[in-house]
């Protein structure tokens, strides 16, 4: 993989299955009379009924005002993908908290077009910090925003280095005052992180009592 010009971090990014999932991590079914839409939400999956408006979390069944044949075979295919989607976002999460340990660094390009646009990824990207780290050695902790931004724990625009790196922060990287301000900032936009960063538990291998 490497001979390609692409790490095999890089490869795992790029061959994450998107389940047809669209920009806003959502895919729509038809039931004949009324659409059900699956949603990729920080909370889990949700379906929301076109006709109603009901969020459930599970597929809706088949109703008899729906097309019978229709409705069946969207409730079976909605049924196996959300199975392969949960899957996949347990697969994911866990891949991203072992970046975390280790410390593992993406050149900013491909993370832009593979991680933060990544139906699956990128909602989760989205709820972590991040550092970035310009050809200059200066880092800056981050975060993405929904609009393909980036902004730091006061809110302030970030712009991005595109021959930067980019890894997530790990908090024994953060000051105190700094793990304060993203513990703010990720109460005042009520974001859910995918596992524990900010609040992550963090023992001084110097102190004996820990």
């Amino acid at each position: 993989i490497e001979r390609e010009g692409i790490t095999e971090r890089e490869f795992l990014d790029i061959a994450a299955p998107a389940f047809e999932l669209d920009a806003r991590g959502g895919r729509s079914f038809d039931y004949g009379p009324r659409t059900v839409r699956m949603e990729l939400a920080p909370e889990g999956l949700r379906f929301i009924e076109s006709s109603k408006g009901k969020t459930s979390a599970r597929p809706p069944k088949p109703s008899t005002s729906d097309e019978h044949d229709l409705a069946t075979a969207s409730h079976a295919l909605m049924s196996a993908v959300s199975k392969s989607l949960r899957d996949e976002v347990v697969a994911q999460r866990l891949r991203l908290e072992r970046d975390l340990i280790s410390q593992a660094r993406w050149r900013v390009p491909h993370w832009r077009e593979h991680v933060l646009t990544h139906p699956v990824i990128g909602p989760m990207a989205r709820g972590l910090v991040w550092t970035l780290i310009g050809s200059d050695g200066e880092a800056r902790h981050v975060r993405p925003t929904e609009d393909g931004g980036l902004i730091d724990a006061a809110m302030d625009e970030v712009l991005f280095h595109e021959h930067a790196e980019v890894l997530l922060t790990h908090p024994l990287h953060m000051s105190a005052e700094e793990l304060a301000a993203w513990t703010h900032h990720m109460l005042e936009f009520e974001l859910s992180q995918p596992f524990d960063q900010v609040g992550r538990a963090t023992y001084d291998a110097s102190d004996p009592e820990d």
